[in-house]
């Protein structure tokens, strides 16, 4: 797991950050004789940096594999985070949770089997890539492929240790999320 988190993988997406961070500027330096919204400029370039380090896409290009546009993926992605800060008067009165009167758990079914669906064709299409390229150990360019060689590698296992399809998906899903909370 150390291979995940250490200071070479970091150093390994400097040039990745630079390229963003000049795609900030660039912007910027385009609209200023306007107004600009900043803020949706900075979530834009800090999701293309989280995408390509995870997933070694832009955020746009994701839409090609996912067969979605950009826009339905961030929605899917906000109504999780919604779903998740929702009171639910189910989980205060365990009595009426059946009848779901807010309707959060048949929102919350739809909207994380969408996701899962989205990150399913994202890992499947990884595998197939790398498939038609002859196999062989991932490259490890990105986080996906680092993820998908410890799902492969069966030293893991005999540790006790297993990477499943929903563990890649659930550290997609965190990494779209820290997308909108910059």
């Amino acid at each position: 797991m150390t291979k995940l988190f250490n200071t070479q993988r970091l150093q390994h997406f400097k040039p990745i950050r630079g390229e963003e961070m000049r795609g900030l500027v660039h912007s910027v330096w385009q609209d200023i004789p306007k107004a600009q919204d900043m803020r949706t400029k900075l979530q834009v370039r800090a999701c293309n940096n989280i995408s390509r380090m995870a997933l070694g896409k832009n955020f746009d290009d994701l839409s090609v594999i996912t067969n979605m546009n950009g826009l339905e993926l961030v929605g899917a992605i906000r109504e999780s985070l919604d779903l998740i800060s929702i009171s639910n008067i189910g989980d205060f009165l365990p009595a009426l949770k059946f009848l779901d009167i807010q309707r959060v758990q048949r929102r919350t079914n739809d909207t994380f089997e969408t996701l899962d669906t989205i990150f399913q064709r994202i890992v499947d299409n990884r595998r197939d890539s790398h498939a038609n390229i002859g196999g062989g150990s991932y490259g490890e360019n990105d986080l996906l492929d680092t993820l998908l060689s410890l799902h492969e590698d069966k030293r893991h296992i005999s540790k006790g240790i297993s990477l499943t399809d929903n563990n890649i998906k659930a550290i997609l899903w965190v990494c779209g999320c820290i997308c909108f909370l910059c």
